[in-house]
Parts: C-alpha cells; structure tokens; sequence
C-alpha cells in the first residue's frame, strides 16, 4: 500500500549549526545594541507610555531566548573563537553576560510598570471627561531602566 504524501514543512526549531547560531548571534545582538540606544535616548528625552516599556521588554526576552537557544549549541564557543581568530576569548562568557544584562533590564522594566494592588498592570486611565488616556512614565520613572539598558549596550560590541 502506498504511503500518503506528507504537505506540511518538516520544521525543527532545534536544529541550529554553530555557524547558524553564530550568526544569529552575532545579527541579534547587534540590533538589540541599536534599539535599546534608541529607546535610551527616547526615554531619557520625553516620558514613554507603558505600552512602549513593553515593547522593550518583549525585544529583551526574544533577545534573551535567541542567545539562550545559541549557547546551547555544542562547540559554538569553539566556532566563535575560530571565527574571530581569538582561541583564548570566552565567547560563552559574553553570551552569560549579555542574558544576565538583558535579564536584569526585564526586571527593573516589570518593577516599574505602574500595578495596582492586584499587580495588574496600569496601561491605561479614564480621565474625568471620560477619554482613555495612556499612562506616561517620566524621564525621571524611567531612570533605572535606562541605566539596565545602558548596561546591555554595554556588554555588546
């Protein structure tokens, strides 16, 4: 008996080379060092609404979870060092350091977010007129996650 012909992509997210991986890498980290000095300078330049802190914080855990899945790669810090020509540079080191920034600034983002008691979050008001109004957080609110980001640019070259 003939076997039916499979339709869907034969996908594997789990399937990454180092040469893959590095480049990912590589990509990721050098976007994320753009964006967040963007939103660095945004914040530090006006107030920012609460939906626009969460945007970065959505940026920070995909960042994180790229160079999680990149450091879970067998021989990816040996295939960095051959790439760069620098066999004594612990590549593996760097990635541990950028989580942890990136980890760092996600927290002080979800410790500043505005919460009610029941720590839902206060994206929005009603203003007496009745208008929905966004709640703004000032270059002042917003100092400490600045200071987490600059901390992530920090360990990216």
């Amino acid at each position: 008996m003939k076997e039916a012909a499979k339709m869907g992509f034969p996908s594997d997210r789990n399937i990454m080379t180092p040469a893959e991986g590095w480049v990912l890498a590589r990509r990721e980290s050098g976007e994320l060092k753009e964006s967040l000095t963007q939103h660095n300078d945004a914040m530090a330049a006006q107030g920012v609404s609460v939906a626009y802190l969460i945007g970065i914080l959505n940026r920070l855990t995909a960042s994180v979870k790229l160079f999680s899945d990149v450091k879970a790669i067998p021989n990816i810090v040996a295939y960095a060092q051959d790439q760069m020509g620098e066999p004594a540079r612990d590549f593996g080191k760097e990635l541990d350091a950028m989580i942890a920034a990136c980890t760092a600034a996600e927290t002080s983002i979800i410790r500043d977010i505005p919460k009610d008691p029941s720590r839902h979050m206060q994206e929005r008001t009603i203003s007496e007129s009745g208008e929905i109004v966004e709640v703004t957080l000032t270059t002042a609110q917003t100092a400490n996650v600045r200071t987490d980001l600059a901390a992530v640019i920090a360990t990216i070259d």
